[in-house]
């Protein structure tokens, strides 16, 4: 049978937040009107709709300088 744990109730919790971060090779092709496609599925739980510009790549080096030789 798996270790099972009993984890912690903390009245005042030391985490508030958890942020994860998935990146990707460009997508070929793709073309914001493959983004209204999915959504024109969901439109009616999502009405309202933003459009903005793509996030610049960011990658983590692990122990290397911002200008060291790790390349993506």
């Amino acid at each position: 049978m798996a270790d099972v744990r009993i984890l912690p109730e903390f009245k005042n919790s030391p985490l508030t937040e958890v942020v994860l971060s998935v990146q990707f090779a460009p997508l070929v092709n793709y073309r914001g009107t493959n983004a209204f496609e999915v959504w024109s599925l969901f439109r009616e739980e999502f009405s309202q709709l933003e459009e903005h510009p793509p996030l610049p790549q960011q990658f983590e080096t692990f122990g290397r300088s911002a200008q060291g030789s790790c390349k993506p």
